[in-house]
């Protein structure tokens, strides 16, 4: 152009609108749980601070006491809001057999034996401390706090 602009053509991304997040944790002692549960946050923090950066709604499942409760994210104040309510979680062991929809799985290292292997897997993160973590499925991967969550964060956007 005669001004030295470019034209570029703009196209509207193909984002996720919205994903969920169901968080299954269970642990046998209080230092379990307080561990788990700090892991848990921080990883649905790391992912859910990405996700709203590119304009994706969040939903948190979590159990508390016998029922399913989820938290809805669409800014900055309403992640801290679900993260802080996460802190109440419950064991979800008995829930596990009602596993609603879902676009990522976080899960205790106690959780992981007898998840579904077969067909395409989809993305599971196991939080635990490096001195517990499990063998882990085809398309799981671990967090100990100190991975990166970008990668499973894009990998659920694309899913």
């Amino acid at each position: 152009m005669e001004d030295g602009s470019m034209p570029v053509k703009l196209r509207e991304a193909n984002i996720r609108m919205s994903v969920q997040i169901y968080l299954a944790l269970g642990w046998n002692t209080a230092e379990q749980h307080a561990e788990r549960v700090d892991l848990a946050m921080e990883a649905v923090a790391q992912i859910g601070a990405l996700l709203l950066s590119v304009g994706t709604t969040l939903e948190v499942t979590f159990a508390l006491g016998s029922s399913l409760e989820t938290k809805r994210a669409t800014n900055e104040v309403e992640l801290v809001g679900a993260l802080m309510a996460l802190s109440e979680t419950t064991p979800s062991g008995q829930l596990m057999p009602v596993l609603p929809a879902y676009n990522l799985l976080i899960l205790g290292p106690d959780q992981v034996t007898g998840l579904e292997t077969s067909g395409t897997p989809r993305p599971t993160l196991v939080v635990s401390d490096e001195s517990n973590i499990p063998a882990l499925p085809y398309g799981a991967s671990a967090f100990t706090g100190q991975e990166d969550l970008s990668a499973l964060s894009m990998r659920v956007l694309n899913q």
